[in-house]
């Protein structure tokens, strides 16, 4: 279960990238990964 939240965390991440510019998105995909994981907990 480990492996499969650090792959989409990392494609997140990368999918994060290029929006760098935007804060508020980087915030709102940190709260939906935190709640992922949580979920997945």
């Amino acid at each position: 279960m480990r492996k499969s939240i650090d792959d989409v965390s990392e494609i997140l991440q990368r999918f994060t990238k290029p929006f760098n510019l935007d804060k508020g998105n980087l915030v709102r995909m940190k709260v939906v990964k935190s709640k992922k994981n949580i979920i997945y907990l």
